[in-house]
């Protein structure tokens, strides 16, 4: 029987998961070459926004997971709960910085582009401040609750916030595609945090 490990090519500490080269391939099919490079780039920025703060924090990294919506950096699990939530509100914050500098840039320079990249990285910033498992916004809330309530109360209030957010994605994704038509990448989406991350039970995961 496969195990969710399966779906990952392993190469030292970086772990590739099987499905991050064909969504590449079918996200370059459907958007310009300037479009995918600028998701890319967004992509980018806000891994290095948690990285930045792993450095500073001299934080140690076990593993790099490349998924087919971004990265997930697993972090040593014995990390303080104080420097989860920085680490967790780093990437997201970092999009958003960008995001306001492209926002006062297109006053004096006005470009489709500019705009795309600044929705682009306000865009990524909120999704995964989304309270999922997996997700940025999980860790956060994980951490935060972790600090208040004892660990098996931290973890009931958690696991319910969990299911209720995806749930709610669910029905997202439900209402979307039946308003609109099929959106691949909200159902790819949805399914991830469904299916896939769910198994992921390290609450080090960002």
């Amino acid at each position: 029987m496969m195990g969710i490990e399966d779906f990952y090519y392993k190469i030292k500490k970086v772990k590739i998961n099987i499905f991050s080269p064909l969504t590449l391939v079918i996200l370059l099919c459907n958007e310009s070459v300037y479009s995918f490079l600028l998701i890319i780039l967004s992509i980018a920025i806000h891994e290095t926004g948690h990285l930045l703060a792993i450095f500073i924090l001299n934080v140690k990294i076990e593993n790099i997971k490349i998924e087919p919506f971004g990265c997930s950096i697993a972090i040593d699990r014995y990390t303080k709960y104080k420097n989860e939530i920085i680490i967790s509100l780093s990437g997201p914050i970092l999009g958003m910085v960008v995001s306001i500098l492209c926002y006062f840039l297109l006053n004096s320079y006005s470009s489709v582009y500019l705009f795309y990249f600044m929705i682009l990285n306000f865009s990524y910033s909120i999704i995964n401040l989304i309270p999922c498992k997996g997700l940025d916004g999980g860790m956060l809330i994980s951490s935060i609750f972790s600090l208040i309530f004892e660990p098996n109360r931290s973890y009931i209030i958690t696991e319910l916030i969990f299911r209720m957010s995806s749930s709610l994605m669910l029905l997202l994704m439900i209402y979307v595609c039946f308003r609109v038509g099929f959106n691949l990448s909200l159902t790819s989406l949805c399914i991830f945090i469904l299916i896939v991350f769910p198994h992921n039970n390290r609450k080090t995961d960002i």
